[in-house]
């Protein structure tokens, strides 16, 4: 998912996937700073992973990945 909004800041992508982390710009919003660590844990249950591309003024991208095959399956399924 991409938008065209302006971007996160170089410092903060690193804190981006922490529990309850609030970037500047974000604080004065409603929110606990939850969901994205709440995804990240969710695609690493799944053998996935979440990465994030932002400049700015040029808006931010997520990428999800997930494998066709979780490492937690057996290689074939009945």
């Amino acid at each position: 998912m991409s938008d065209s909004g302006p971007g996160i800041p170089a410092a903060e992508v690193p804190h981006l996937f922490e529990r309850f982390y609030r970037g500047d710009r974000s604080r004065h919003l409603p929110g606990n700073g939850l969901g994205l660590s709440l995804a990240l844990a969710v695609a690493h249950a799944h053998g996935g992973e979440i990465r994030v591309e932002s400049r700015a003024s040029a808006g931010s991208r997520f990428i999800l990945s997930i494998p066709l095959v979780s490492r937690y399956l057996p290689e074939r399924l009945p």
